[in-house]
């Protein structure tokens, strides 16, 4: 099993593989570890509307889309599910700790 896996793969292979395989992902966003995955480091998707709606805007307002610049996400959070690394029988680091944006207990 590949070390990222997708919502949508981890549903369907919820009934068949334990929790604790399901668990060990990094995950692609925060609603996947607040559900019981362990980790994610992704962008902010609160920041990726915002930015979609400003080039929408532009392009309605009569912008070519090829004259926009190509932009990428500005905004990463980590979130880490202490929880389920207590479970695991890992220990994170404080200085780990410290960097994430969220930490679920």
């Amino acid at each position: 099993m590949p070390a990222a896996v997708n919502q949508k793969t981890a549903r369907a292979l919820g009934s068949t593989l334990s929790p604790m395989v399901l668990t060990r992902a990094m995950w692609f966003d925060r609603q996947a570890v607040v559900a019981g995955g362990l980790i994610s480091l992704s962008a902010n998707t609160n920041d990726i509307f915002e930015r979609a709606a400003v080039i929408t805007d532009k392009v309605l307002k009569g912008a070519k889309p090829a004259d926009l610049p190509v932009e990428q996400p500005a905004i990463f959070e980590l979130v880490i599910n202490l929880k389920v690394a207590k479970e695991l029988g890992l220990t994170l680091p404080r200085s780990v700790q410290v960097q994430a944006n969220e930490l679920i207990e």
